[in-house]
């Protein structure tokens, strides 16, 4: 996310930021530049169908196709507003989001028209600048929204990119990118189609030409998914705005069903919890028995949800009425919130398809828990510090597992099947064991679950003072969050080619960092100054078993003040 900015800073002074603001704030740098500049600049645009790469042609973009965009899917979202008028929650995919004109353009819409709120927001987008931008804008349109970016082409896009945490609803924005040629739309909508769940809401919007080929794209993509269309129009100049020579195609479809998707809602009010039907066991369900809202029994030790429930919901085992409230200045997240829960033994029957945002949070007690055939989703932190779970058989029907879903379980032997897609951050940290990976886009590395695609750490497994990281890692990211703090000394292999400014900033007692020989030059340039003197290096490059192995391998040979530097 773009920080530290001077356009950062000002946007981040406006209070409750509208789309118009933002492009009053672009054309506010605009209109300092020579005139020259700008029209060079947005030559450069060509028309707006080239990737953005720097901060001018950003700037300009905003000022000369801003309006145009709003207009467009101001227009789309007319067209589903019955639809989200009985939405409590969802979560919207922005493919080629650019600056994340079409998320903030959804913001605007829903603060003015509906209820709706936004769960997540999933950027795609091949510029790294635009996609640090976008996540900017929607951080200050939507505050309290989790957002996740991927910088990536269409046609590199894997399906766990895609993938999500299943709160039911999904809204999938593609604007001005449909009309582009230049990836494969077959793959690329086949792709989309082979990861929904729930219900799914399609907003396409373009310009329209009426000459070329182009037009076909956006009406080709929405057939593949043999759905039904919402609305489908194409607007001549002059019709969305009077004063403006603009044409637009628009499409707007569906996908799955709706009843369906109301039920998956994973957030359970205080209105619904109180309007609910409890058990004999003091469990509080929907009245239509769908979802279990909330477990208000802190004496039971066993408990059998009943037949029938689909989704499991947000906190419903966690003994917490104001999640996300601050105690002291810390987040309530970090402070003990079950202390008085005995319940050691759940039961889930084989109807249960989603298991919500910490839903068994800290349920330090529980020990047994089976995890059905039928669950596709379970969501973050949902099992976040439940110490006393021994193991768990994850079957092959889960496809999302989100960030901190297994953290901490301290004792915890879990396998992760082929089926998964799709591992949040820190999914499994320090767990005891991962005794088998199956996935596609996970290994098991040493004590380390790697992505295969990004190479990077998603969790660690285990305490050690001296950490070895494998080959299969290219970029390392802050340590902080995954390592003890009291590691005194890290081996990196000679694979990784990226390492953030600030990976070691926390690691206060950090002694050795053991690179091999040939990377001192590499390392230089990528550790900052001060880490130098903790630098020792190989006398030559082993694997990670011989490592293991032979522990003089990686003792200090040599320190940093006898560095080929």
């Amino acid at each position: 996310m773009e920080k530290d900015t001077i356009y950062a800073y000002n946007l981040q002074q406006i209070d409750n930021p509208t789309f118009d603001d933002v492009r009053q704030l672009a054309r506010s740098f605009v209109n300092e530049m020579p005139p020259k500049m700008v029209n060079d600049i947005y030559e450069q645009l060509n028309r707006g169908v080239d990737a953005l790469t720097t901060e001018l042609q950003m700037l300009v973009y905003l000022h000369a196709f801003g309006n145009m965009h709003q207009a467009k899917l101001d227009r789309a979202f007319e067209e589903i507003n019955d639809v989200l008028s009985v939405l409590p929650e969802i979560d919207i995919i922005d493919y080629g989001c650019g600056q994340g004109i079409g998320s903030m353009c959804f913001a605007d819409y829903i603060a003015n028209h509906c209820e709706t709120k936004v769960r997540s927001v999933t950027l795609i987008e091949p510029s790294a600048i635009c996609l640090n931008r976008a996540a900017l804008h929607i951080s200050v349109f939507l505050p309290k929204t989790k957002i996740r970016t991927i910088c990536k082409s269409f046609d590199i896009l894997t399906t766990s990119d895609l993938s999500n945490n299943g709160c039911g609803v999904t809204l999938h924005i593609l604007s001005n990118v449909l009309d582009m040629p230049s990836f494969d739309i077959d793959r690329f909508a086949n792709l989309i189609r082979s990861n929904l769940q729930g219900y799914n809401l399609f907003v396409c919007v373009g310009p329209y030409f009426n000459y070329s080929n182009k037009d076909n794209r956006m009406p080709y993509f929405s057939s593949i998914f043999a759905n039904k269309t919402i609305f489908n129009r194409c607007f001549d100049k002059g019709e969305l705005n009077n004063s403006k020579n603009w044409t637009a195609q628009i499409v707007c479809f569906e996908t799955g069903n709706m009843s369906y998707a109301e039920k998956l809602s994973a957030e359970a009010t205080k209105e619904e919890i109180n309007a609910g039907i409890e058990d004999e066991y003091g469990v509080v369900y929907s009245r239509d028995g769908s979802r279990l809202l909330k477990f208000k029994n802190k004496e039971l030790v066993c408990y059998e949800i009943k037949e029938g429930t689909k989704v499991i919901c947000d906190y419903a085992f966690c003994d917490l009425a104001d999640k996300g409230q601050a105690f002291g200045g810390f987040p309530l997240r970090f402070m003990k919130i079950n202390p008085f829960f005995r319940l050691k033994q759940i039961t889930i029957p084989d109807t249960v398809t989603n298991i919500g945002v910490g839903a068994f949070e800290e349920c330090e007690s529980l020990e047994k828990i089976n995890i059905p055939n039928s669950i596709k989703n379970i969501g973050n932190r949902a099992f976040l510090r439940c110490r006393s779970l021994k193991y768990i058989e994850l079957p092959d029907s889960v496809i999302s597992i989100g960030d901190e879903a297994f953290s901490e379980c301290a004792s915890l032997t879990i396998n992760v099947p082929r089926s998964v897609n799709h591992i949040g951050y820190l999914g499994f940290n320090d767990c005891l064991y991962i005794k088998e990976c199956n996935s596609d886009n996970y290994i098991v590395d040493g004590k380390m679950l790697i992505d295969k695609r990004e190479g990077t750490i998603n969790s660690f497994m285990g305490a050690s003072e001296s950490i070895i990281i494998p080959n299969s890692v290219t970029r390392l990211y802050e340590f902080y969050p995954f390592f003890p703090t009291n590691f005194r000394q890290i081996t990196i292999p000679d694979s990784v080619k990226s390492i953030e400014e600030s990976t070691f900033d926390n690691c206060d007692y950090l002694e050795h960092i053991i690179i091999s020989k040939e990377s001192a030059e590499k390392f230089k340039r990528m550790l900052p100054a001060k880490l130098w003197n903790k630098l020792y290096f190989l006398e030559k490059v082993v694997s990670d078993n011989e490592l293991e192995s032979n522990r003089n391998y990686y003792e200090p040979r040599m320190s940093a003040d006898d560095l080929p530097f």
